[in-house]
């Protein structure tokens, strides 16, 4: 089943809060999502879903169900803000089970593309501390430390390493 990526819809949002969840991310209410999505020009995500060919939904739940294309489902996805000359990532996450196949790469990818499309040129974000993981990660896609931003998380209380990652303008 091929995997894509996809703008972030209103239709996403259950799953989104789902990946969330099992991720460990603080989950953001639904209805702060679609707001989001319907009414803030500057707010931007991304989806990678997992495509099935068009027939009856799951009868279990028919959860993610899309008439034109069949089974949807979110692996992982990506949330910000686009204000040029700057972009900032509030979310980056794919599921356990989707790990480590280049989701969460592709997804970076795809939104630093959309910010210089906007002429956003840099980039930063907040990780914990203790996410070496993801630390190790977005230093592959190029940002680096710049300061602490002491106990910036709630839930457990940390600090939050703040990255960023500067292009020359083309």
């Amino acid at each position: 089943m091929p995997i894509h990526v996809r703008i972030f819809l209103p239709k996403h949002v259950h799953q989104v809060t789902t990946v969330e969840q099992e991720c460990g991310l603080e989950v953001w209410r639904a209805q702060d999502y679609v707001n989001m999505l319907m009414n803030d020009t500057t707010f931007h995500g991304l989806v990678s879903v997992l495509e099935d060919s068009p027939g009856a939904p799951s009868a279990a739940t028919g959860i993610g169900w899309e008439p034109e294309t069949g089974m949807t489902r979110v692996l992982g996805f990506i949330a910000g803000r686009i204000v040029p000359p700057d972009a900032e990532v509030y979310k980056l996450a794919v599921g356990r089970a989707y790990r480590r196949q280049g989701i969460g790469s592709r997804l970076m990818e795809e939104f630093l593309d959309m910010a210089r499309a906007r002429r956003a040129f840099h980039c930063y974000l907040e990780v914990r501390r203790s996410n070496l993981t993801a630390i190790r990660f977005y230093r592959s896609h190029g940002f680096s430390g710049c300061r602490i931003r002491p106990l910036y998380y709630a839930n457990p209380p940390e600090d939050a390493f703040v990255m960023s990652r500067r292009e020359e303008r083309k």
